[in-house]
């Protein structure tokens, strides 16, 4: 959300790797880009370009979100969220938020799991739907 955080972008983004047929290791040119940065070293900036969403928030701050996704799909989902808690902050009544998520496996795909956990604790995130097809333990 840009009113949580006017001076940052922040961006979600996952490692794309993968194997030719000749057994070659290929990279995403994002992914190798930004895996190549090192911020040990200081500060690391990279160009962005901000541009207008087609997914909007509905315009009354009652209501309902209900949001569907997986891997890096919750970006736009993260900024929602945020945008409600800021709203409620703001002393407005704000509606239900519903996020239904599905991946492989908990631990590496339940991108900002921790923040959406606290979310749902808080009231903010209403109902959480998760789905982990590998994870059967």
């Amino acid at each position: 959300s840009m009113k949580m955080n006017p001076r940052s972008v922040h961006l979600l983004v996952v490692a794309v790797d993968w194997k030719t047929p000749l057994g070659r290791n290929k990279f995403g040119q994002c992914t190798r880009y930004l895996a190549g940065l090192d911020p040990s070293k200081g500060e690391v900036f990279v160009s962005v370009d901000v541009m207008p969403s087609v997914l909007r928030l509905p315009p009354n701050p009652k209501q309902p979100i209900i949001m569907s996704g997986l891997g890096t799909g919750l970006a736009p989902y993260r900024a929602f969220v945020q945008e409600r808690k800021y709203q409620k902050e703001m002393g407005m009544d704000v509606g239900p938020v519903v996020l239904y998520f599905g991946s492989r496996h908990r631990h590496q795909e339940w991108l900002y799991g921790d923040e959406w956990e606290a979310y749902h604790a808080e009231g903010l995130v209403t109902r959480l739907g998760l789905a982990f097809s590998r994870d059967q333990d």
